[in-house]
Order: C-alpha cells, then structure tokens, then sequence
C-alpha cells in the first residue's frame, strides 16, 4: 500500500507539472489522439488484409517488414544527419500530416503503390518519434524527467486501450476503410488544432539542439 501511495504522490506530481508547463501539456494531448488513432488504425490491418483475396496475410508481411526497413533507413539517415534546430517543429509538424494522409489512401492504392508508401511512413514516422523524444528530454529537469515519462506514457497507453476497443467495436459495423478513414482523419484535425494552434509553446521545446 505504501509502494501504491509513493506511486500515486509521483505521478501526482508529474501530471501538475506537465499542466503548468503549456507546452508539455499540448504535446501529451496530441499524442494521446494520435496513439489512440494509430494503434487503431493498426488494429485493422490484419482483418482487412485477410479480407481481400489479392492481399492476405502474407502481403500483410511484407507490408509491414517493408515499413520496419523504412525505419532503420530512417534511423539510420538521422543518426549521421543532425536535424537543423530551427526546422525541428516543422519537420514533425511535415511529418504528422504526411502520416495521415499517406494512412488514410494507403488502403485504396495497388499492392506495389501500398508498399512504397508503408516505406515513407516508416521513414517518416521515426524522423518524428526521435525529435519528439530527444527534445522532450532534453527540455525536462532531470528531477521531473521520470515523472513526466510515467505521465506520458501512462497517457499513451490509455490512448492504446481506448483506440483498440474503439476500432474493434466499430469493426462489427464499419469497413475497415471507412474507419481508417475517420481515424486518420481525427489524427489529422488534432495534429492541426492542438499541435500546430499551441505551436507557440511547442516551438521553445521541439526547435532544440540536443
């Protein structure tokens, strides 16, 4: 009981911070959307593949291992080049939209244009999880650093849970298209109306040398 209530009184105490830091606060509120929209999304990837006679479960293979190459060459191209510090928020900022448009279209494409595009999502999707990461912990005070990676992380995982209940329930009614659709949609308003109207706050912390 006490360990629980040693717990409860950090995680209290991360939650205060990140609402007294503005910035902090809009960054969780969009990644809170954008988990629960992506993991959603990515829900849905098996049953539609498995779905159409064309795909299966192999395409849905290769689909994927072409996604994770797309991340290491990602990786791999940021690690030799330093993003310019200034270009950091719009970067990110590039990237969210481009993930939901590519997400959103990817289901209607031909196989090898499906491919192609799982790639440039990898690609892109790692560029912006590393700027994301390096500059947040950059920003934060070593003494509250642990306390806002719980805070956030708690918030992703309820954004996990809730997207995939969401996406299964709608599944029993809604093709997988149309709801990918909507999600990647949602994903698209948020990246807009939280993370691009709040960028004042935001900047301060993504546009950072680290």
């Amino acid at each position: 009981i006490s360990s629980f209530k040693g717990f409860m009184a950090e995680f209290r105490k991360g939650f205060h911070y990140i609402r007294a830091e503005k910035g902090l606060l809009i960054i969780t509120v969009y990644f809170f959307v954008s988990t629960l929209t992506n993991i959603g999304m990515d829900t849905l990837w098996i049953p539609y593949f498995e779905s159409v006679p064309t795909l299966g479960i192999m395409a849905y293979s290769y689909a994927t291992a072409i996604n994770v190459a797309g991340r290491l060459v990602g990786g791999g191209l940021q690690y030799r080049l330093a993003l310019p510090a200034k270009k950091k928020f719009a970067i990110a900022m590039s990237v969210y939209v481009l993930s939901c448009i590519i997400n959103g279209s990817v289901l209607f494409l031909p196989f090898i244009l499906m491919v192609i595009f799982f790639f440039v999502d990898g690609f892109l999707s790692v560029i912006s999880f590393n700027v994301r990461l390096s500059t947040t912990q950059s920003y934060v005070p070593e003494e509250y650093r642990g306390r806002f990676n719980g805070c956030f992380q708690m918030v992703c995982n309820a954004g996990m849970i809730v997207g995939q209940l969401l996406a299964g329930a709608l599944a029993k009614s809604y093709s997988c298209r149309a709801i990918i659709i909507v999600l990647m949609g949602t994903n698209l308003i948020a990246a807009l109306a939280i993370m691009y109207r709040g960028r004042r706050h935001v900047m301060p912390i993504f546009n950072r040398d680290v």
